[in-house]
């Protein structure tokens, strides 16, 4: 079929089913024999009366380290696999490879990696898929609604077997290749089922999903394509399976694949390799890494070194492993089990990182989604590594990861002290730094230095002319990853209104306009209270004044029930019942109205059913205060009000 790549993987009684897509579009599924099989120690066979299809014994090796004799016991249906494995548990039975997924057996034996074109070089850009979404809903009323969004979208309302025949005939028409959806796994299960029994099918294959990608779309919606491929590549699962599994488990994962082709038993995930210490010893060792909260106030002049991917370039250049770590130190040899698993992630995360910043347009969004989920599976490596069901886990890996980092981020402090600099915030592995008559030059020559101190790659990763790091809201300590700074022309925020999707455009444009205007009287050397005072005054002026359109509130309808009647439910609802089509992770726009009604449903109006009624400007001067006040109180100008708001 030329060049193509495997997308999912299937298995009944004694067959496995291989899903392969071409480059030219051509789908094909591979079938061979396989038995589902797990491991018992010798010693422990004697006695035992399962339902086994087939045994052979096997010499295999223990990790950290060692070997064993084990019988593989393989069982011809999926019920026998599960009933034996029970019995075995029941029994006090100690067994290996019987809880790491069927498609890591199949696939170890092939050597096959889901989701990439053997032999190709890789490509930025996702592998060529069809994509088609829905979302299946209750109205008030207990009315179903489904809304199907493939070439075009259409929506229906009726009985749950009406909307079943409706989806399946339009998944047969379009022939998707993945289906995001507004349903659960065990929801969508159902589903299938359900058009099972009526003769109808979702997935390609016998199976009730078979030979199709499903995921939900709130996770499609937030790592993309891109993302969804870097898991499923890490993982070595199929990316509908892929996506079901937490970051921390993607790790479990790689490690079981990793142990299954390398010859060894790979142990159950329970751990309890939990080293017994005194009080004072987990006092003295399990810290995380160093934070130094922020000073809030406005600062010229602040650069921001940051290490790149700091966690996982300590555990590969300190050889951070579960084996390797002791209470006294690290070995540096043999190599380590975790160093060997994420090195290959780094490596691609830093190389789509430069990309993403070096690229515009779709090639930057692809390149971001991958080195974002990247990050977040490299993060979950050190995370992970003392979890207790993690099977291969040592609460000292973890404990020495935050050692080291400890250390570098100490030794950075120092070197940076004595070099003049002042410190006014820090956060695990990124320094912001400020000093007189400093320049964006000297602050590359300081993270040239520390690089070579410290053995870690560490850049300027900006330099702000003036930087407002903003309070808690009510108090006086700063508040991590909050700021807005000016650098070059430009203006970066960080955690504020400016940059949170939902907020009105008419909030998120009035916060940096009183920071610039802030800024540029602190330039000219003015009294910043006056000029807060005036600029407050004017916003104040301007929001009586704005337009509809520029109040506009919005979040994105992250799943079908809510507990509380949130805007977005009420809006994505009041639309449902107008005829308009929302589904799971569409966004939904609304104005407030009336925000002390009791009844939520008269709180907001959904911004495409407004009518022009008078808008809550009270809820709105409420939200624009919310907005500044953290601004006038790193400016050191708190007393400024605005006008109309108590």
């Amino acid at each position: 079929m030329g060049e193509s790549f495997l997308y999912d993987v299937s298995y009944s009684d004694g067959e496995a089913r291989l899903w392969f897509k071409g480059l030219n579009g051509a789908v094909r599924a591979e079938k061979l024999r396989f038995y589902n099989y797990l491991l018992v120690k010798r010693e422990q066979v004697a006695g035992l009366e399962l339902p086994v299809y087939d045994a052979e014994e096997v010499e295999l090796k223990l990790f950290p380290r060692g070997s064993s004799t084990f019988f593989k016991l393989y069982f011809d249906s999926v019920e026998e696999y599960r009933r034996a494995r029970s019995a075995l548990e029941r029994l006090g039975v100690e067994t290996y490879a019987s809880d790491i997924p069927v498609a890591h057996k199949v696939l170890a034996e092939r050597r096959v990696t889901p989701m990439t074109v053997q032999g190709a070089p890789d490509s930025v850009e996702p592998l060529p898929l069809r994509v088609m979404r829905f979302s299946l809903s209750r109205l008030e009323g207990g009315k179903l609604h489904l809304s199907v969004h493939a070439e075009e979208g259409f929506s229906v309302q009726g009985p749950l077997e009406e909307l079943v025949e409706a989806l399946a005939s339009e998944v047969r028409r379009f022939d998707p290749d993945l289906v995001a959806s507004s349903l659960s796994y065990a929801e969508l299960r159902r589903l299938a089922a359900q058009a099972r029994r009526m003769g109808l099918k979702l997935g390609r294959g016998d199976g009730l999903l078979e030979g199709r990608i499903f995921v939900e779309y709130s996770l499609l919606a937030r790592i993309g394509l891109a993302g969804l491929e870097e898991r499923s590549r890490f993982t070595v699962l199929p990316p509908a399976q892929a996506a079901r599994v937490s970051y921390g488990r993607m790790i479990d994962m790689r490690q079981s694949y990793v142990l299954l082709t390398r010859g060894y038993a790979v142990p159950r995930r329970m751990n309890l390799n939990v080293p017994v210490r005194t009080a004072w010893e987990i006092h003295l060792y399990d810290r995380g890494g160093l934070i130094i909260r922020p000073r809030p106030g406005l600062y010229r002049g602040v650069a921001v070194l940051d290490f790149e991917s700091m966690f996982p370039n300590l555990i590969v250049k300190r050889n951070i492993s579960y084996e390797t770590v002791t209470r006294r130190g690290v070995r540096r040899s043999p190599r380590g089990l975790l160093p060997e698993l994420i090195e290959e992630a780094l490596s691609r995360r830093l190389c789509f990182k430069r990309l993403a910043k070096l690229s515009a347009g779709e090639l930057a969004r692809w390149a971001e989604e991958r080195q974002s989920e990247l990050k977040m599976i490299l993060v979950s490596s050190y995370g992970y590594s003392g979890n207790n069901y993690n099977r291969l886990g040592n609460p000292l890996t973890f404990e020495w990861i935050n050692r080291a980092s400890r250390r570098v981020m100490l030794q950075v402090l120092g070197l940076v002290q004595r070099r003049g600099y002042r410190v006014v915030y820090g956060d695990t592995d990124s320094v912001f730094l400020t000093k007189p008559d400093a320049e964006p030059e000297d602050y590359e020559r300081l993270a040239l230095e520390l690089s070579e101190r410290t053995g870690l790659p560490m850049r300027l990763d900006a330099y702000y002319e003036w930087l407002f790091l903003l309070p808690e809201r009510g108090g006086a300590a700063g508040v991590a990853k909050r700021y807005i700074g000016f650098a070059g022309g430009r203006v970066v925020a960080k955690g504020v209104e400016a940059v949170r999707s939902g907020v009105p455009e008419f909030i998120k444009r009035a916060q940096l306009e009183l920071a610039r205007a802030i800024v540029e009287a602190a330039q000219r050397g003015g009294d910043l209270e006056a000029r807060a005072e005036l600029e407050l005054g004017r916003l104040a002026s301007s929001l009586r004044r704005a337009r509809a359109e520029e109040l506009v509130a919005g979040a994105t309808l992250r799943r079908e029930e809510y507990a509380a009647r949130t805007p977005v439910f009420v809006a994505a609802q009041q639309l449902r019942a107008n005829g308009y089509s929302v589904t799971v992770g569409d966004y939904v726009e609304y104005v407030w109205v009336d925000s002390r009604n009791p009844n939520p449903y008269l709180r907001v109006q959904a911004w495409r059913l407004y009518d022009g009624r008078c808008l809550d400007m009270a809820k709105y001067e409420e939200m624009l205060a919310r907005a500044l006040a953290p601004l006038l109180e790193s400016a050191k100008v708190a007393s400024a009000r605005i006008p109309g708001n108590a």
